[in-house]
């Protein structure tokens, strides 16, 4: 009821009000949504800062072709808060393949090459950080186009930080 006792309902809204308020809210929907878009890829909301890796760790490497199990260490050295990595991979004894590598960790995902002065081809170790904070993956050996070789080394490796 209007102040002079009198209804409204008798006075429609124009179709053409309607369709502009329609228009409005989609252009502040997409506008917030373009926003938002902008905000995750660069970082400003849900900033995923790689983990920091850096330090000693030990554990075994498994090549499933040849059934052998060896000890392994790896060295990471990692700029604070940044995605490259280096160091040195060294592999026990039954296994050759030890050697300088370079790589990334992106979230919790770890990716690096070993060049190793004791076999033809680098290695390829791609793994996770696990909920248990140890690291776990697998490897193989690749060609210069970083596929893996089905007739050389691959298997699996776990290391814990010492």
């Amino acid at each position: 009821m209007s102040d002079n006792g009198q209804s409204n309902q008798g006075h429609p809204i124009p179709i053409k009000t309607v369709v502009t308020i329609i228009v409005a809210v989609i252009g502040l929907v997409g506008a917030i949504i373009g926003l938002l878009t902008v905000l995750i890829q660069t970082g400003v909301i849900f900033n995923s800062a790689p983990m920091n890796i850096a330090g000693q760790w030990n554990g075994h490497i498994y090549n499933s072709g040849e059934n052998i199990r060896a000890s392994m260490a790896i060295l990471i050295n990692q700029p604070q808060g940044q995605k490259n990595i280096n160091g040195v991979l060294t592999v026990g004894p039954g296994l050759l393949g030890s050697g300088q590598f370079t790589g990334t960790i992106d979230a919790n995902a770890i990716q690096f090459k070993v060049q190793s002065a004791q076999v033809s081809e680098p290695l390829l170790c791609s793994g996770k950080v696990q909920p248990d904070g140890s690291l776990s993956g697998t490897y193989c050996s690749v060609d210069e186009q970083d596929r893996c070789d089905p007739n050389t080394g691959r298997g699996t490796w776990n290391v814990s930080k010492s």
